[in-house]
């Protein structure tokens, strides 16, 4: 299953030790950016994959998750310090800006 479709049931995720809501946002951004769903839920499956450099990142900070291979990168911010857990905010095709965000992390 899509995990842009899972959304109809939930907004939060569980992919292994990372969760992640996905913000309306982010559904919007992909729509009008042509990001396809079955691109996104690749990259959000790779996640567990970099789970150590996700722990690195504060809570509150914003950054982007790029996969070279898909072309397609993920905003993320933490929105917790205890668990590995952060909101989808938007999608982007193609390397992303870095500029007012932690930086980049490819899986």
């Amino acid at each position: 299953m899509r995990a842009l479709e899972l959304l109809a049931e939930t907004n939060t995720l569980t992919i292994g030790p990372v969760k992640v809501v996905v913000d309306q946002h982010a559904i919007d951004r992909a729509q009008t950016r042509r990001v396809a769903p079955a691109k996104v839920d690749m990259v959000l499956r790779k996640l567990p994959e970099i789970s150590r450099d996700l722990n690195t990142i504060d809570s509150g900070s914003r950054f982007w998750v790029f996969d070279p291979e898909l072309n397609v990168a993920l905003g993320l911010r933490r929105i917790s310090s205890r668990e590995l857990k952060f909101v989808l905010k938007t999608l982007w095709r193609g390397r992303p800006m870095e500029h007012n965000v932690a930086g980049t992390l490819v899986v």
